[in-house]
């Protein structure tokens, strides 16, 4: 088993609609591929598949041949058969992502032009409001792009810790603090962050995180 949080992730921009579509009868859960048979957007039935077909590397390399998924009270999957192993997913974009240990786990990863800092006012606490919006008065875009950059960085946490209870909505993010700056983060968990173009990647665990992910497609 891991010996610490290792993170996977995949490029879906790549190949053709029939690739996909071959992809999508490799995927070993019927649920998944009603999924993406239901989205009409193309990007969006490659996320979806894309998503699957990670999870589904990423058992083979644990040598999980049982891949039955099962649910928690608030829709976290786990595995059934194999819950010394813990998984989570996520995507936006252009990727798809997986952390996999041997404790929860929660991964999280957002695309920074996608970032709306004015919104921190109602998600986050005020602290973390006035770091994301903690700019010079002369604003100008490169400041306006650093409020959005650090409004993702903080998001990615605190969805990454979110996932990682596996509470989901029950848990808001006003409920906790994290200021990275400061090490402020709730107790008892260790966070990582990674960078690829254009998005943030946040990973949440009691186990430490290797500090580099690894591409499978």
């Amino acid at each position: 088993m891991a010996e610490n949080i290792k993170v996977f992730y995949g490029n879906i921009s790549e190949h053709d609609q029939s690739f996909w579509n071959s992809w999508k009868e490799m995927l070993p859960w019927e649920e998944r591929r009603t999924a993406a048979d239901r989205f009409r957007a193309v990007p969006d039935k490659k996320r979806c598949i894309g998503a699957g077909i990670l999870l589904y590397k990423v058992l083979n390399i644990y040598n999980i041949t049982d891949f039955s998924l099962g649910q928690g009270k608030y829709g976290k999957p786990y595995l059934i058969n194999t819950p010394d192993l813990h998984f989570n997913i996520s995507h936006s974009g252009d990727y798809v992502l997986c952390a996999v240990g041997t404790s929860p786990v929660g991964v999280d990863v957002e695309q920074y032009d996608h970032g709306n800092p004015g919104i921190a006012k109602h998600f986050f606490t005020g602290k973390e409001y006035r770091w994301v919006m903690d700019l010079p008065d002369d604003r100008d875009c490169q400041d306006l792009r650093d409020s959005r950059e650090r409004f993702i960085r903080l998001w990615t946490m605190k969805e990454s810790y979110c996932k990682m209870k596996g509470l989901g909505l029950n848990l808001a993010l006003s409920d906790f603090e994290i200021l990275p700056d400061e090490g402020v983060y709730p107790a008892g968990i260790q966070m990582a962050e990674f960078l690829l173009p254009g998005y943030h990647v946040s990973v949440c665990s009691e186990q430490e995180t290797a500090s580099a992910m690894k591409r499978l497609f």
